[in-house]
């Protein structure tokens, strides 16, 4: 079992800041206490270096504006950022695109009334995000995905639950941090912590990425108009 105090002894031991077995004075290991939930907080706006893709539901209607973070109308997390989303309705699924702000400038009527939203720009704010929906939705429940950012360390005693290889990344990656505040030059033992915490990033990120999609068409461009359940693939929107 893992604790913060372990990933920092082992820190400062790797660039000779501590002697195996020396004990830690409790404002030095605070202050790298410190640091390590920085350290998380900053690779949690890192691509490939999250742990899980978060998901919020609720169900929407009558409004193209909705907050979402802890006093929001969609309570709870604020994300980052908005990867993708789907409304439900009617238990069909229909795809919702994710635009940036520019493309949202460009729709014309903002207000329009629809059955249910076909794009959404999320502005990231605090403590809670906004999200506008196109068209105005009347019906349906949204799911929106987002990369599930990093929990910060209650105390220095908390037990680490990461996936294989989080542990020596932190641990090299948290030395490299100190470094300069122990007043570390050396050009040999710079250049091995920052070989080893990129090291360990690389093969964090190797096993997170996500492959490129594969190129897809819609199968109706084969089937043609026929009277098939093929609507349920594209959601009768060509």
């Amino acid at each position: 079992m893992t604790q913060p105090i372990d990933i920092i002894t082992s820190a400062l031991t790797s660039i000779g800041a501590l002697a195996p077995g020396e004990p830690l004075e409790a404002s030095l290991a605070q202050e790298a206490f410190t640091m390590l939930n920085d350290l998380l907080e900053m690779v949690s706006n890192e691509d490939f270096m999250v742990l899980s893709i978060g998901e919020t539901i609720a169900n929407i209607a009558g409004s193209t504006d909705w907050t979402i973070g802890p006093t929001g109308q969609i309570p709870g997390f604020r994300p980052l950022v908005i990867n993708s989303a789907f409304v439900r309705v009617s238990n069909i699924d229909y795809p919702v695109s994710v635009i940036n702000v520019e493309q949202y400038e460009l729709i014309g009527l903002k207000q329009l009334n629809g059955p249910w939203p076909r794009a959404l720009w999320y502005n990231s704010g605090t403590p809670n995000g906004t999200i506008k929906f196109w068209p105005k939705p009347s019906a349906g429940e949204i799911h929106l995905f987002y990369d599930q950012p990093f929990t910060r360390f209650t105390t220095i005693n908390d037990t680490i639950l990461f996936q294989p290889g989080y542990n020596m990344w932190m641990r090299w990656a948290l030395a490299e941090l100190l470094m300069p505040g122990y007043g570390k030059t050396n050009p040999a033992l710079i250049n091995m912590v920052r070989q080893n915490a990129k090291a360990a990033k690389a093969a964090i990120k190797g096993t997170n990425m996500t492959p490129p999609p594969v190129a897809g068409f819609d199968p109706m461009i084969c089937a043609g108009r026929m009277n098939d359940a093929s609507f349920i693939f594209h959601g009768g929107f060509i």
